[in-house]
């Protein structure tokens, strides 16, 4: 990504165009962003896989188990943050959002339908994300971690699958350089993204 630090009406489209890139790769640092999430008391961050990036929707979304913490937090408050970090070209995204979950619908079912079969096992845990365990396992039946598993045995899987969708309405965008750090904030105006410079 060729990231030109000087003009605010660009970025808004550099920035998707390196997010959506980024899904699918797996060598792409942008792929596996930290997400963060609260409730009324505490703020939790995590790693995830970004699963699609949508430019002219203003959306990203990602995967997770419905009965895992972050789904309780989005619940709870819809607002979530984003922090995509490339090393190499030594940029920072963070993105702030409204979260929507979908689980056991039209939504959910389009991505699972889609999904490898190896990736639908994870969904197939018999206790929830964060329960504790007597040894160090997932929980999760070993019938279902074999080659011959059928499509059918994992479907028991759906019902914890969730999708979050989240619509970003401010980007913070920070470039790290030898000669002086670039930092700007573009903020969704209803039209487009409005952008001004900040001190890094």
């Amino acid at each position: 990504m060729n990231w030109d630090d000087s003009n605010l009406d660009k970025l808004p489209d550099k920035i998707g165009e390196a997010l959506e890139g980024a899904c699918g790769k797996p060598q792409s640092p942008l792929r596996t962003p930290a997400f963060a999430s609260t409730n009324q008391f505490e703020t939790a961050v995590r790693t995830v896989v970004l699963r699609r990036a949508e430019r002219a929707e203003r959306r990203l979304t990602c995967f997770a188990d419905v009965r895992s913490t972050k789904i309780r937090e989005l619940k709870l408050n819809s607002q979530a943050q984003w922090l995509f970090y490339h090393p190499v070209q030594r940029v920072q995204i963070r993105a702030t959002a409204q979260a929507f979950v979908y689980n056991e619908n039209q939504i959910a079912r389009e991505f699972w339908e889609r999904m490898p079969l190896k990736q639908r096992v994870g969904y197939c845990a018999t206790e929830s994300p964060g329960s504790p365990l007597a040894e160090p396992g997932d929980a999760i039946p070993a019938a279902l971690r074999s080659d011959r598993a059928r499509e059918s045995e994992l479907e028991t899987g759906y019902q914890n699958f969730a999708v979050i969708v989240t619509e970003v309405d401010q980007f913070e965008w920070l470039r790290i350089g030898d000669e002086g750090h670039r930092r700007a904030v573009l903020r969704w105006s209803g039209e487009k993204y409005s952008g001004f410079w900040l001190v890094p």
